[in-house]
């Protein structure tokens, strides 16, 4: 009597060949596509009095290798609006309540949006 055993472990070598490549540039286009989307989301929450908070808020991304970081910040210049610099955008978003912006933004992986720009930075 025989028992056999038999792993095929193509699809878990094709798949980290996959991820070995990762971030492929559709998938770091739809990162930063994820991205935008949630930076117009906080723009939609700033508390405007004067527009200077608004128009501090900058996006910024970079892809090192396999990685990829993508940031939302608040703070700083502001061209043509009153104050300028924002100083004053932590103390803000500290207010809590309407005022905080970046309460709520769905960052999390379960976002649909974030979810398939991390599946479209594997890649196929």
């Amino acid at each position: 009597m025989t028992i056999k055993v038999t792993s095929d472990f193509s699809d878990v070598f094709k798949a980290l060949h996959k991820i070995d490549r990762a971030p492929s540039s559709t998938g770091v286009a739809a990162l930063n596509s994820a991205l935008d989307a949630l930076f117009l989301e906080t723009q939609a929450r700033v508390h405007v009095i004067t527009g200077s908070l608004r128009a501090s808020g900058k996006t910024d991304d970079r892809t090192r290798g396999h990685v990829w970081v993508g940031e939302i910040t608040y703070g700083g210049a502001a061209p043509g609006f009153p104050h300028n610099p924002v100083r004053y955008a932590s103390y803000e978003q500290a207010r809590a309540g309407s005022h905080d912006f970046m309460h709520d933004v769905n960052l999390d992986i379960g976002n649909s949006a974030m979810l398939f720009a991390v599946e479209e930075a594997l890649g196929d």
